[in-house]
C-alpha cells in the first residue's frame, strides 16, 4: 500500500518527531510518501484533490491555524482524513464539527499512532478509484466522486471538481475518457465532454445542471439517448441504495 501523508506543524522539533515515528510505523511492504510543512499556507499553495490521503494538522500555529486550514482543505478534498495535533485536549471542542479522523495529544505515543494508522488503513483499503494525471514532475490524484465533469482543451483537459476547483492538465482527452468511461457514473454527453451522473441535479433542454450549479452542454441530436442513459443510471442507483 502507498501512503500519502502531510504533516503541518510550525515547530520543527514536533515535525521531526512525528516524521520519525511515521517512518518507523510505515515500513516493510508499504511505501510512504511524506511531506512536511511549517505553515498552513505552504500546504494550500500546492494542494489538489487526492494529493494526500492523511494529514496531521497542528491546531495552534502562527498565521493560519489548523482549524482554519482544515476548513479550507474540506472545501477542496472531502475524502482527506484529518488528524489534529495539540498539546491540550481543550481544543477538541473547536474541531469536532469537522468530523476529524482523530485528535492526538503531542507527543504521540507509538501505540496511539499505530492505532490511528491501522484504522486509516481499513478506511483507505476500501477507498474508491482515483484519476491519476500528470502535474509537472508530480501528479494529480482525483477521486472519481470528486469529479463533476471533464472537458477537452486541445492538447490538454480541464477537470471541474464538485467543490468548484478547476484543474488544467496536459494529457489527451481520449486517454482520460477510456479510463473514466469504464465507470458507470461517467457519460460522454458532448464531443470532448464527460459528466459524472452522480452529480447531476437536473436535465434541461440543452444541458445537465450539476449539483454545484455548473451547466454542462449536451448534444441536441443525442438528447433522447442521453436522457435514457441518465434515467437508467438513476434507476440502478436507487436499486443499489435499497439493497
Amino acid at each position: 500500500m502507498e501512503w500519502r501523508v502531510a504533516v503541518v506543524d510550525d515547530l520543527q522539533s514536533d515535525r521531526d518527531a512525528l516524521t520519525s515515528a511515521l517512518r518507523e510505523q510505515i515500513a516493510g511492504a508499504d511505501e510512504l510518501r511524506l511531506k512536511c510543512y511549517s505553515d498552513a499556507e505552504g500546504l494550500l499553495a500546492e494542494y489538489s484533490p487526492g494529493a494526500y490521503q492523511l494529514a496531521f494538522l497542528d491546531v495552534r500555529m502562527d498565521g493560519m491555524n489548523g482549524v482554519a486550514l482544515a476548513e479550507r482543505l474540506r472545501e477542496i478534498d472531502e475524502k482527506l482524513l484529518i488528524v489534529f495535533l495539540t498539546t491540550s485536549p481543550e481544543y477538541i471542542f473547536d474541531v469536532r464539527h469537522f468530523h476529524p479522523f482523530d485528535y492526538l495529544i503531542k507527543p504521540c505515543a507509538p501505540e496511539v499512532l499505530d492505532r490511528v494508522l491501522r484504522e486509516a488503513r481499513r478506511v483507505l483499503d476500501t477507498t474508491e478509484p482515483e484519476l491519476t494525471v500528470p502535474r509537472g514532475r508530480s501528479e494529480y490524484r482525483v477521486p472519481y466522486s470528486a469529479i463533476a465533469a471533464v472537458f477537452s482543451q486541445g492538447h490538454a483537459i480541464e477537470i471541474r471538481t464538485v467543490s468548484g476547483q478547476i484543474l488544467r492538465v496536459v494529457t489527451t482527452f481520449s486517454e482520460v475518457e477510456q479510463r473514466l468511461s469504464a465507470d458507470p457514473r461517467f457519460l460522454l454527453c458532448n464531443r470532448g465532454v464527460l459528466v459524472n451522473m452522480e452529480h447531476i441535479a437536473k436535465l434541461t433542454d440543452s444541458a445537465f445542471r450539476m449539483d454545484n450549479g455548473m451547466e454542462v452542454p449536451i448534444r441536441a441530436r443525442k438528447r433522447r439517448e442521453l436522457t435514457d442513459r441518465f434515467s437508467q443510471y438513476q434507476i440502478s442507483f436507487l436499486r443499489r441504495r435499497m439493497e
